[in-house]
This record gives structure tokens, C-alpha cells and sequence, in this order.
């Protein structure tokens, strides 16, 4: 067995850690979900670190295990501490978001941009620079391309009512063509507010995603969007006694279902959640609850499908608290821990689970070198 692939004793996976990050040009802390080009190679951005300490995005070959930081973000006007994954076009541009920087007319560390960077040329350009205002400020979902069209949300911002000067948040989309910035809808507290994780696109054409608060009971919503008419609906606001709270995972459409984990709860003493959403009728049933040993804790990304229909997954804790791979069957409700991290392959799984050719791929925040692990397995 070659040096970074680890047989995993939970159900024989096999784990290889792609990449130790050394807070260096290469960058720290990786987070988000990763993307893959048809040539099979990954792209995704650190937090921070790089040439100027305001984060990077990235490339790395699977096979070679060659990384290459395709960008340093300066934290001024080109946006700083990108906390998501990227976005990939059909001609080898990336799209993502940046927390901070850009302007800060409003904002004292920026507000936050959208931008573009070309594989090829690595050539960044800034394509939005959020007002804080109508348009919102500190986007933290990746964004999601359907078209030529792309659609994000900020986590806030906006002029909702309810909504204090902070805002809750918005939606927008993003013409790059035309650089065509609109917010399309600015969230209010029934609403749901302070939107993370990424939007879905449904076969329909609706849009979903959740809210980390807000809603009827304060704890957070799963809403829907139709990008034909801008009509926005709550499907499900989260009760944290019955469902669970911190809805900041990406959502997964499966079978005309949505799939979800929610972070903490139910309850303040429980561990979060595994959900299934009937979007028709709002109903939500909780599949499985965690329990905080080798199952883990706290998930906070949300689940991929994967072989067989099982839906995959990451969580903190585990056997060395340091996080675990897990898998579930919707069916059966079979739960199995596939990998437990052990700080030195990597600590903190960050982001949901990019699904490729039968293997899974994904980032630690944290662990390895000390500043997080890029890593595949296959079940």
C-alpha cells in the first residue's frame, strides 16, 4: 500500500489524502465544495493564506498530486477570504464569491464580490462588487450556473423588513455577458434569513435552498424560487425542538425529494439531523439523528448521492475527534461510518462531497500539515 492510502476499518473505503496544505503560497484552510473538469482535475479555493494572506483558489491533480494556486487574493478590491466552493463553465472559467473585500464604502472590511478566473491565463476579474445595500454584502454560497446565468445569495444585506440594519440577507443572479447584476428577491424574516449554503436547481427549473434563520419559529427555512417569475415560497420552516436548527448545509434533490442535514438538534442537547423534504407538501421527516460517537457530530455540509443510492456525507467527532466519512441508505436507514479522520490525513471535513467516476472527493479545514487536507475515497 503506497504512502497516503489508508484501508478504512469502518467499511473497508479507500481513503488517499491528496494534498497537506502548509499555510504557504498554497494557502489554508480550505473550504467549499470542489469542482472537476472533464480531464479529471480538482478546483477549489482556501480561506486564507497565499501571497498576500487573503485566500487563493486552486487547482490539483488527483493522480500526480500537483497543486497549483492559480489565484492570491489581496483582501482589496479583487475580494478576500473566499469561504465556498467554485464554480466551473463549459470553457475553463471558475465563478465564485468572496466574503470580503471590494468595496468598503459600506462595509469596514468590503462587502464582497462576484468574480471570474480563467484556468489558462489566471486572470482574475472582478465582476460585482457589493454595495451593501439593496444588493447585500458577505456572500458565502457558492454560485450556482444554469445557462449562462448565475444565481447566489448573500448572507446579508438587503432591505428586508424585520431584518434590522443588517439585513437577512438576498438572492441575486448574474449575467456575465452583459455583467447584468439583479437582486431577485431580498429576504424577510418569514422568509427565512442569513442564507450559507448553495442553491439547487430541480428538474422542474425551481431553485431551492435553505435559510440559518428566520422562518416562523426563528430556526431557519427551506425555500424555493422560480427564476421565470421570481416568485419566492417557504417550503418548511425548521421548529429546533422538532427538526433541529443551523440549516447551512448544501441540499441534495433525489427521487422529487430534497435532502438535508441540519447541524444541531433537535433540541439543544441533540447532535443534528439527516432530512428528508417532500416539496409538495413542506412535510419533513428526520431519517437519523447523530449521536456523537463513531457516527460523528454537528453535520454541517449536507450529503452527496453516491454508489448504490446510499447518500454521503461528512461530520465532526468520530473515534479520534477529528471528523468522519459517513454513508446512509434513504430506504433502509442503514448508517456506516466509512473513514475516521485522525488529524494527521485531516480534521474538520469542510464542505459537501464532490461525487466523480465512483470516488468521492472533499477538504479538511483543518489537520494534516496543520492547515487542512484536500482527499478522496472511494466506498
Amino acid at each position: 500500500m503506497s504512502v497516503g492510502i489508508v484501508a478504512s476499518s469502518a467499511d473497508a473505503a479507500t481513503f488517499q489524502t491528496l494534498h497537506s496544505f502548509g499555510n504557504g503560497s498554497d494557502g489554508a484552510n480550505p473550504d467549499g465544495k470542489l469542482a472537476m473538469d472533464s480531464a479529471g482535475i480538482l478546483y477549489g479555493v482556501t480561506a486564507v493564506g497565499g501571497a498576500f494572506s487573503g485566500g487563493t483558489v486552486y487547482s490539483l491533480d488527483p493522480v500526480s498530486r500537483a497543486l497549483t494556486t492559480l489565484y492570491s487574493f489581496t483582501n482589496g478590491a479583487d475580494g478576500g477570504h473566499p469561504q465556498t466552493g467554485i464554480t466551473l463553465d463549459a470553457k475553463g472559467n471558475l465563478y465564485g464569491v468572496a466574503a470580503t473585500g471590494g468595496s468598503t464604502v459600506n462595509c469596514s472590511q468590503g462587502c464582497g464580490t462576484v468574480f471570474r478566473l480563467n484556468v489558462a491565463s489566471k486572470k482574475l476579474t472582478t465582476l460585482h462588487t457589493f454595495t451593501g445595500l439593496a444588493d447585500g454584502y458577505m456572500p458565502e454560497g457558492a454560485l450556482l450556473l444554469v445557462g449562462k446565468t448565475l444565481y447566489g445569495t448573500t448572507y446579508l444585506g438587503g432591505t428586508g423588513a424585520n431584518c434590522g440594519v443588517t439585513g437577512c440577507g438576498t438572492l441575486f443572479k448574474f449575467v456575465p455577458s452583459t455583467k447584468a447584476f439583479t437582486t431577485v428577491h431580498e429576504l424577510v424574516v418569514p422568509d427565512g434569513a442569513n442564507p450559507i449554503a448553495r442553491l439547487v436547481r430541480a428538474k422542474s427549473g425551481l431553485l431551492y435552498g435553505t435559510a440559518t434563520s428566520g422562518g416562523t419559529i426563528g430556526s431557519g427555512t427551506v425555500f424555493s424560487f422560480n427564476p421565470t417569475t421570481n416568485a419566492f415560497a417557504t417550503l418548511h420552516s425548521f421548529d429546533n425542538q422538532v427538526d433541529g436548527s443551523d440549516a447551512d448545509a448544501d441540499l441534495m434533490i433525489d427521487g422529487g425529494f430534497i435532502y438535508g442535514t441540519m447541524a444541531v438538534g433537535p433540541t439543544t442537547a441533540g447532535y443534528g439531523t439527516i432530512y428528508e423534504l417532500d416539496p409538495a407538501t413542506g412535510k419533513l421527516t428526520t431519517l437519523y439523528s447523530f449521536k456523537a460517537k463513531a457516527d460523528g457530530a454537528y453535520p454541517g455540509y449536507g450529503v452527496v448521492l453516491g454508489p448504490s443510492g446510499w447518500l454521503y456525507g461528512t461530520a465532526p467527532g468520530g473515534d479520534f475527534n477529528a471528523g468522519v466519512v459517513f454513508k446512509f441508505n434513504p430506504g433502509t436507514l442503514a448508517f456506516k461510518p466509512i473513514h475516521q479522520f485522525a488529524t494527521s490525513d485531516g480534521s474538520f471535513p469542510s464542505g459537501s462531497l464532490l461525487n466523480r467516476g465512483g470516488a468521492l472527493y472533499g477538504v479538511t479545514r483543518s489537520g494534516g500539515n496543520g492547515y487542512g487536507t484536500v482527499f478522496k475515497i472511494i466506498p
